[in-house]
């Protein structure tokens, strides 16, 4: 089982893996691809020869995959698609306070620069001022999670740590 990269079905942007002993597809989406269907066209060959040849017998095959992405809050919306990720009524974007280059505000689940790194994930500042500090190295910027425990505020129903959940 070979992937056709070069068919113009094929749209995946992210990592396709084939295991060739048992013909199983994994496929790895980037953040870009949430909410969108993804066509992977792939090549399945027989060696076996009919009619006596040696010649394998090929067919093409396509695989539709639709990209939901995580749904934190269990609301049945994507977290790139969802407004409010952790369902505390308060909008992901009012939980950093971050701005993009245009001045508005960021969605921390949305990809702002383009890198296919969720903006809550990303040291690279959404403004394009340079990068943002990760203090406890935790891999979540400190602007995206003000306690510090390693839980993004927009996912944090109490994002100061302070015993009271954000919406009482």
């Amino acid at each position: 089982i070979t992937q056709l990269t070069g068919d113009p079905r094929d749209n995946a942007l992210g990592t396709v893996s084939i295991d060739a002993d048992t013909g199983e597809i994994t496929y790895t989406p980037t953040i870009a691809e949430t909410g969108t269907d993804v066509v992977i066209v792939y090549e399945v060959c027989s060696d076996d020869g009919v009619g006596g040849t040696a010649a394998p017998i090929c067919m093409n095959e396509t695989l539709t995959i639709t990209v939901t992405g995580p749904d934190t809050d269990d609301d049945g919306i994507p977290d790139v698609a969802d407004v409010d990720d952790d369902n505390d009524g308060i909008a992901d974007v009012d939980e950093n306070g971050l701005l993009d280059g245009g001045g508005l505000p960021v969605d921390p689940s949305a990809d702002t620069d383009g890198d296919g790194i969720p903006n809550y994930m990303d040291t690279d500042a959404p403004d394009g001022s340079g990068t943002l500090p990760d203090g406890n190295a935790d891999g979540i910027p400190d602007a995206y999670d003000a306690d510090g425990d390693g839980v993004p505020n927009h996912f944090d129903l109490d994002a100061d740590n302070d015993g009271i959940t954000d919406v009482v």
